[in-house]
């Protein structure tokens, strides 16, 4: 990427050397690794000190941490582009205090790339209102503080919009970028419907993997179900039910099986339900990246905001429900299955690249230059 002499720096906050099989940290890392192959300038955090008490805690931030957002006005200059992560989790409050300071001395320039917005993601429940009001004041006053936004989809741009954000500031990603060297294995249609689905497989949170084969109503009968991640309960399996074990974000593409990867939420097979599935008319789940760089087709609720991205580049099929799952698979030809596996391997090597963030970026640095 190439900014005409223009200084782009991105802060490092943490944990990008985290290789654990908690997927958690991948997009976050991902946006590091992209920006430091394309030669940005890393400014990186002081480390937290987690495993100290809340006394010490708050001492360092006050000191170490308070000394180092001071710093970097000795660093910046007026025009530099700083690409920060939303939300920021660090020491919240001094980084609010401290943002506007750095601006205002050195007349840089913020880019945030946004990973959540949790007045989003606490769901709409009446109950809540007044909670879901304060979060989402608190929320809108960290984000004016970034001169672009580089949001998820249009879905969650209209809704920025709606809180009052400049829509000429705000960058559509459209979906997130997922890097690896694994192997991009050859896909043909199985002879028996199959899925696979990647992530926390505990009951609690998403009951329905384990509700999308019903015996007693003769339902999804003939689906075979790929499973992997942590937390699967064998006690509530079906027998088309194979579990794979859980793998490192990076090596997991290589090992998924299925016909197509399955993006949903919530208890319900009927739809997605639940603050979690409401969730999903706003936001890019990071699960639809891991299949498509995979090169394999998806499944997508028909509500969900990454439904459109499916659509428009013809890589799977949208869904309202999983009723009847294994008939909608059969239905899918394989002259149309092998379509939307090219299409797929073409995706995927655009998120393997970094492309789609780097395409937003370069709007996002387009945009501040006109200030």
């Amino acid at each position: 990427m190439c900014f005409l002499n223009q200084k782009v720096y991105y802060i490092n906050f943490g944990n990008s050397n985290d290789c654990s099989k908690n997927a958690g940290a991948k997009a976050p890392n991902d946006i590091y690794t992209i920006c430091k192959n394309e030669g940005m300038i890393e400014i990186k955090s002081p480390i937290f000190p987690a495993k100290k008490n809340r006394i010490y805690q708050k001492i360092w931030a006050l000191s170490i941490y308070s000394k180092w957002w001071r710093r970097l006005v000795n660093i910046f200059h007026d025009r530099d582009v700083i690409i920060f992560q939303y939300p920021m989790h660090l020491g919240p409050k001094i980084s609010f205090r401290m943002l506007p300071y750095v601006k205002k001395n050195t007349g840089c320039k913020y880019v945030a790339i946004v990973h959540d917005l949790n007045s989003l993601r606490n769901g709409k429940n009446e109950f809540y209102r007044a909670d879901i009001e304060k979060s989402k004041t608190i929320e809108n006053n960290w984000l004016s503080k970034f001169d672009v936004l580089i949001c998820h989809n249009e879905h969650m741009k209209k809704y920025l919009v709606d809180q009052g954000f400049d829509n000429t500031r705000l960058v559509n990603l459209e979906i997130f970028d997922y890097l690896t060297s694994s192997k991009i294995r050859e896909r043909e249609k199985n002879k028996f419907p199959s899925i696979a689905i990647a992530g926390n497989l505990i009951f609690s949170k998403s009951s329905y993997i384990y509700k999308i084969i019903d015996n007693k109503n003769d339902r999804n009968t003939n689906l075979k179900i790929h499973l992997y991640g942590v937390n699967y309960d064998q006690s509530k399996a079906e027998k088309n039910m194979s579990y794979h074990g859980s793998f490192t974000p990076e090596e997991l593409p290589e090992y998924l099986e299925g016909d197509f990867g399955l993006v949903w939420d919530g208890y319900s097979t009927e739809t997605c339900t639940g603050i979690t599935g409401e969730y999903l008319k706003y936001n890019n789940p990071h699960k639809t990246s891991l299949y498509l760089s995979a090169g394999m087709p998806v499944i997508v609720w028909r509500k969900a905001a990454i439904a459109d991205f499916v659509i428009e580049n013809g890589v799977g099929i949208v869904v309202d429900s999983l009723l009847e799952l294994d008939k909608t698979i059969e239905s899918v030809s394989e002259k149309e299955y092998k379509k939307m596996c090219e299409n797929a391997y073409i995706i995927a090597k655009k998120l393997r690249s970094g492309y789609y963030f780097k395409k937003a970026l370069s709007k996002s640095v387009d945009i501040v230059n006109t200030f």
